[in-house]
């Protein structure tokens, strides 16, 4: 566990980050896990948020890149993340994101 942020879909989501790009998915009111999946391109994840689900904003904590995913269930009932727009490089380790549900579009990193 390296990060975490809540997410508001039909559920209260828990978003957990991990070291190694993993992310898992907790109904936040039952406290059980709905899914774990690995990010693609994703190393240590070291700040999430949502403004407005499914798409995720992840800081990468090596390579100071600025990822952004969205998530649907695939044919077969589990997870997928593809990545909604290319990364943006930012020149030091991303620490912790603010999005404004409000303003899903815009953030501070």
């Amino acid at each position: 566990l390296t990060c975490f942020c809540m997410a508001r879909a039909e559920l209260q989501l828990l978003l957990v980050g991990t070291a190694d790009g993993h992310l898992w998915i907790y109904d936040a009111d039952d406290n059980r896990p709905l899914a774990e999946l690995r990010l693609p391109g994703a190393g240590e994840i070291s700040a999430l948020a949502c403004a407005r689900w499914p798409v995720i904003l992840c800081g990468l904590a090596e390579s100071g890149e600025l990822r952004s995913y969205s998530l649907q269930q695939g044919l077969a009932g589990q997870m997928m993340a593809t990545e909604a727009e290319a990364p943006l490089l930012l020149d030091g380790r991303i620490s912790s994101l603010h999005v404004d549900p409000l303003l899903p579009e815009e953030g501070i990193a």
